[in-house]
């Protein structure tokens, strides 16, 4: 499951021009994998 989100994920985030909103992005992403689980927060 986690590797069919990607590509899709992926895939959109391609069509993305705003590097401000692509490295928002990446930055919570790489949160999110280094998580040891899933909690709710607000952001």
């Amino acid at each position: 499951m986690k590797v069919v989100f990607r590509q899709s994920f992926v895939r959109d985030l391609k069509k993305a021009r705003d590097r401000a909103i692509l490295d928002r992005v990446r930055r919570v992403v790489e949160r999110a994998e280094r998580a040891s689980g899933i909690a709710i927060f607000a952001i």
